[in-house]
């Protein structure tokens, strides 16, 4: 459950607008409920826009998936990044070179660590500004994203589905789109060099043998 602290801020309208009246329901104290026709990943998504959103928010503590460090840039939100694996170490170290976030090591997590990086990021505009600026730049589109979904949906209706934008590997048979044919052709190279080496190396061996044997009579 969350409270709004600001009175000015319509949390329900927030929460129809970004489409999760489906998730959860605000009473008249303005307080957030789960509710059970969606999944728990599916109602935290959706909540953690509503979070992210609020003008109120100082940082946002994330593991630095794509997601939610997409989501953080885009309302201008710091963060402090505690990568776990694949791809978010690298999104968190991205995040602190360009100066919007702080990284904490999940294995160095310890409440003196993660109350500094707090202060830090709180108290330092720097983080605020450089995230605001990348902001910006992301939202600094010739066209609404919305616009550009709808007119690329029309845009295939308008073509009978578009068949000049598939992409190749559509129309390759089985074996050419797990690479056999190609593993094979290398196959066979490396094993026809393997031969050949392997007759050179006799034939070496083989006339040295002979000129030994020469020598000898």
């Amino acid at each position: 459950m969350i409270q709004n602290t600001d009175p000015e801020i319509d949390f329900e309208t927030q929460a129809n607008y970004l489409g999760v009246q489906d998730h959860a329901c605000v009473n008249t104290e303005n307080h957030y409920y789960r509710t059970p026709q969606k999944t728990e990943h599916e109602y935290n998504i959706k909540f953690v826009i509503i979070i992210s959103a609020h003008q109120n928010v100082k940082v946002f503590i994330t593991h630095g998936g794509l997601l939610s460090t997409t989501e953080t840039i885009y309302h201008g939100v710091p963060i402090i990044a505690i990568p776990i694996f694949g791809d978010q170490k690298m999104n968190a170290i991205t995040a602190q070179d360009e100066g919007y976030a702080i990284v904490l090591p999940f294995q160095e997590i310890s409440e003196e660590k993660l109350t500094s990086y707090l202060n830090e990021i709180i108290t330092n505009p720097q983080y605020r500004e450089n995230v605001k600026e990348r902001s910006r730049i992301m939202k600094d589109r010739q066209i609404k994203p919305l616009d550009n979904a709808v007119y690329w949906v029309e845009y295939v209706i308008r073509h009978n589905g578009a068949k000049h934008l598939r992409v190749p590997y559509l129309d390759l048979t089985w074996y050419q789109y797990y690479l056999l044919d190609v593993l094979g052709f290398i196959f066979v190279v490396l094993f026809a060099l393997v031969v050949l080496l392997r007759k050179i190396f006799r034939y070496i061996c083989c006339r040295r043998v002979v000129k030994t044997k020469l020598k000898e009579n």
